[in-house]
């Protein structure tokens, strides 16, 4: 083997006055350096994935050629811009001096009296573009039409027609985002709030099967034990050591045992997924401790 590969000794001795490879004896070894690249990619994951993000929304960028993309607000706080910028109402700086631009060998530019005839219209002055505040807001990426009212911006002011054509009919995706824009500002009478509210009693409940599963994770992976089982069906004589401790805990806890009892079958908080879900959390969690004392 020696003809074909050079002798690698498993430890490089360093002089103390340097040496070829130029490393230092002084210097801290490479793990501290991949230990704190390490804690920055968690911290900056943590960021992102802590259940509140606070926004500050009187400093929102109110020229609608320069607002980043609602998507790329954090999921938790898109609704608080949303309706942000709907107090505050389309960017209309009706005193601007609209610049020229030729078209058609014709001198043309925005005008003012445009906001009047309609309220949604927004205008860019960085862009000298026309934009739309509802489609801006709520408009689907996979939604065909009114591209130019949200991205780029529209700006062929000798095409005033396209104003009326961006609206549309009563489906085109600028009126379902108007739609949107009123269903998110009248929440508690619309009519799509009415399917998703919960009462106080069904959130209690709720909350009640996720502490029980997430009592049941915790004591299993303190102990290192398996959660599923070979047979989970009712009939088992053995569930698998989570299904079976949830059993146990219902024995002994009257309140846990009725609203299981209770619970939809597709809201039990015991499914497969769910299980993984409460042992990602805990780990995700317990690492940021972790990183916390190192720092």
């Amino acid at each position: 083997m020696k003809r074909y590969f050079d002798v690698v000794p498993k430890f490089k001795e360093t002089q103390s006055t340097g040496s070829s490879s130029g490393v230092n004896s002084n210097d801290p070894p490479l793990v501290n350096e991949e230990l704190d690249q390490v804690i920055a990619e968690s911290e900056a994951n943590l960021a992102y994935n802590l259940p509140e993000q606070h926004e500050d929304f009187e400093s929102l960028e109110a020229d609608p050629g320069l607002r980043k993309r609602i998507a790329d607000f954090h999921p938790n706080v898109q609704d608080e811009v949303r309706r942000s910028y709907i107090q505050k109402g389309p960017f209309q700086p009706r005193d601007h001096d609209f610049p020229f631009k030729l078209i058609g060998g014709k001198k043309r530019r925005f005008v003012s009296s445009w906001f009047d005839e309609h309220k949604w219209l927004e205008y860019s002055i960085a862009k000298d573009a026309a934009f739309c505040l509802p489609c801006y807001l709520f408009k689907n990426e996979w939604e065909v039409g009114g591209d130019h009212f949200v991205g780029i911006g529209f700006s062929a002011w000798n095409k005033k027609d396209r104003f009326y054509l961006h609206v549309g009919k009563p489906n085109s995706p600028h009126y379902n985002a108007v739609k949107r824009l009123e269903d998110l500002m009248n929440q508690k009478q619309s009519i799509g709030a009415c399917f998703v509210k919960q009462s106080e009693q069904a959130k209690s409940d709720y909350l009640i099967r996720l502490k029980a599963s997430l009592e049941c994770t915790r004591f299993l992976l303190c102990g290192g034990l398996p959660f599923r089982g070979h047979d989970e069906s009712i009939e088992s004589s053995y569930k698998g050591h989570f299904l079976e401790t949830l059993d146990l805990l219902r024995q002994h806890d009257s309140e846990i045992d009725r609203v299981l009892k209770n619970a939809p079958q597709n809201n039990q908080m015991t499914s497969p997924k769910i299980q993984k879900d409460l042992c990602y959390a805990c780990a995700f969690l317990t690492v940021h401790e972790i990183i916390k004392q190192m720092r």
